[in-house]
């Protein structure tokens, strides 16, 4: 292998050597170094990044594959260091798809049945059935990508009546499609249940606001596992205070952990997870990051590329 054919591993959040075990056991032999501890940076053409530092990817002049360790690139697209031409891959695991639309689906039972009023009654020792006990809901996704189809066919199969909005329309038997800004009107106006779902862009940075709240009929619920830029928090208290939302379930924030002081801990309405509704096999996506890696070499074909003009 020649001397510009490493991988350097570029990971903050999380012990990066379990990675590269991970990597190693899919790939025998691949020179693999961990950053800091790094050669020349000129010696590396594959990089595995999450929540790298500002201006890092821009040192390696002879990068030509960016790979995420998840679903999310937001962090990669947005980087204005990733230099031009660079080929940026997401992670398409049927564990990650399974844990997300299962924790979607638990997001919606408990609040269609009032689960959250059950464990709250309890707290204070009341024996009081949720009324109704079994809420008549309408559900609408935003985004109907792997993640968002998969969820909603699941809910589908429950009974519920499920609507989905993407850019393009999607031809989902039994569930209905919304496109354009027209159509994502017409989704927020019929439906008493959103879920988040969409990638995180530039276009979609914020969605969660006021002014789509407002467009929601009185009381819908809320469940976000995206991205918590997505949301903008203040609006969200806004609108729980108007009535515009019933209440929300919350697995992903603008700052994590979240900080002790935020008024999300002591809002009775918010039901709060610690950004667990998916989780990557790791061993699934090193195989993937490996063979894309080999494929960069074969220059052939690279697995879930993203399209950059799309940013996802």
């Amino acid at each position: 292998m020649s001397e510009n054919n490493r991988i350097v591993l570029i990971i903050t959040d999380r012990p990066p050597e379990s990675w590269k075990k991970y990597l190693l056991a899919a790939g025998p032999g691949l020179q693999i170094d961990i950053w800091p501890d790094t050669r020349e940076n000129a010696s590396y053409s594959t990089a595995v990044a999450w929540k790298q530092p500002a201006g890092l990817l821009g040192t390696f002049p002879n990068l030509r594959l960016v790979s995420s360790l998840g679903a999310g690139v937001d962090h990669l697209v947005s980087d204005p260091a990733l230099p031009a031409g660079v080929a940026v891959c997401r992670i398409v695991d049927d564990q990650l798809r399974r844990s997300m639309s299962n924790f979607v689906v638990m997001g919606v039972l408990n609040y269609q049945r009032g689960m959250y009023d059950c464990w709250q009654n309890r707290v204070q020792g009341l024996w009081q059935k949720p009324e109704p006990v079994e809420k008549k809901i309408k559900i609408g996704i935003l985004g109907a990508g792997a993640l968002g189809r998969d969820a909603a066919l699941k809910l589908k199969d429950l009974g519920f009546e499920v609507s989905v909005y993407s850019n393009a329309p999607k031809n989902l038997e039994g569930i209905n499609s919304f496109s354009g800004e027209k159509g994502l009107d017409q989704m927020l106006s019929k439906i008493t249940l959103l879920i988040n779902l969409l990638p995180l862009t530039s276009a979609t940075r914020s969605i969660l606001n006021k002014d789509m709240f407002r467009k929601m009929q009185p009381g819908t619920y809320l469940i976000q596992v995206a991205r918590g830029a997505h949301l903008v928090e203040d609006d969200l208290l806004m609108a729980l205070d108007e009535g515009f939302l019933s209440g929300a379930l919350l697995d992903v924030f603008q700052h994590e952990p979240l900080p002790q002081a935020h008024p999300f801990w002591r809002d009775e309405r918010i039901m709060l997870t610690p950004h667990i509704a998916s989780v990557t096999d790791p061993a699934a996506a090193a195989r993937q990051i490996v063979e894309n890696h080999h494929r960069l070499l074969d220059d052939r074909p690279l697995l879930n590329q993203v399209d950059l003009s799309k940013e996802y």
